[in-house]
C-alpha cells in the first residue's frame, strides 16, 4: 500500500473546509493505491461525554469510540465518493479501482493491539492499520500546521524524533510514538484546512508539514 491517510475528527468544526478537501481528495486519490482512515470528531465526543455520565467502564467505551469513529467513516466516503470497506481484504478487493475508507471498528476489535483508553485513539488506529497493510506512508491530516516548537509555539518543526514527541504534549495521541517505532514508514502531520499541503503531500513534495523520523 502507497499511504494510509487518515481525515481527522477536528475538520468537523469547519463543515465549508471539510467538504471542499473530500471534493479534492477524490480526485487526488483516485488511482493510488491508499486507504482513507477517519478521525472520532464529534461522534467520539458523545461516547467520552457519556463515559463521564454515566461511569462506563474504558472497555465498553473503547468499543462505543470504534464504531463512533466508522460514523465519521461513513460520512467521509459520501464526501469523498469513496466505498466504505471494513476489512483489509475488501481494501485489496477495490484499490485499484475506487478509493476505500476503511471503518476500523473490526480490524481492530481483531487486532486487539490498542489499550482501552483516550491515550490510543483514531491516530493509533490510523498507525495499526497502515502497519497491517505494510504502507508506506501515513498521513495525518489535522486542523494544525503540524507539531509545534515547544519553545516557540508560532514555529512549525519539520521534523521531530520519536523521542522528541514523546516528550512534548501535542495534537497526536500520546500512545502513537510506540506505535511508530521501528515501523519503516514515513509519518506526516499536516493541516487539513490547507488542501494544497495535503495535494503536496501526497505527491511526495516539499510543503509546511511536520515528518516525525520512526526510525
Amino acid at each position: 500500500m502507497d499511504f494510509v491517510i487518515k481525515i481527522g475528527g477536528s475538520l468537523c468544526k469547519y463543515p465549508d473546509a471539510l467538504q471542499k478537501l473530500c471534493k479534492k481528495l477524490s480526485k487526488w486519490l483516485k488511482g493510488r493505491r491508499c486507504i482513507v482512515t477517519p478521525g472520532g470528531g464529534p461522534f467520539a465526543d458523545v461516547v467520552r461525554q457519556v463515559q463521564r455520565l454515566h461511569n462506563i467502564s474504558d472497555d465498553v467505551a473503547h468499543e462505543m469510540a470504534l464504531l463512533a469513529v466508522d460514523q465519521y467513516g461513513l460520512m467521509l466516503s459520501e464526501l469523498i465518493r469513496g466505498i466504505p470497506v471494513r476489512t483489509l481484504a475488501e481494501v485489496r478487493k477495490i484499490v485499484d479501482h475506487a478509493i476505500p475508507v476503511l471503518l476500523p471498528s473490526y480490524v481492530i476489535t481483531s487486532l486487539e493491539v490498542l489499550e482501552h483508553s483516550w491515550n490510543a485513539g483514531s491516530d493509533c488506529i490510523a498507525a495499526v492499520i497502515a502497519k497491517a497493510c505494510s504502507a508506506r506512508r501515513l498521513i495525518l491530516v489535522k486542523d494544525v500546521d503540524g507539531i509545534y516548537d515547544p519553545s516557540n509555539q508560532s514555529k512549525v518543526l519539520s521534523e521531530v524524533s520519536l523521542s522528541q514527541l514523546e516528550s512534548m504534549k501535542t495534537c497526536l495521541d500520546p500512545l502513537l510514538p510506540s506505535l511508530l517505532r521501528n515501523s519503516k514508514m514515513d509519518c506526516i502531520v499536516v493541516n487539513g484546512l490547507k488542501p494544497d499541503r495535503i495535494r503536496l503531500v501526497i505527491e511526495g513534495l516539499e510543503t509546511i508539514c511536520t515528518k516525525i523520523l520512526t526510525n
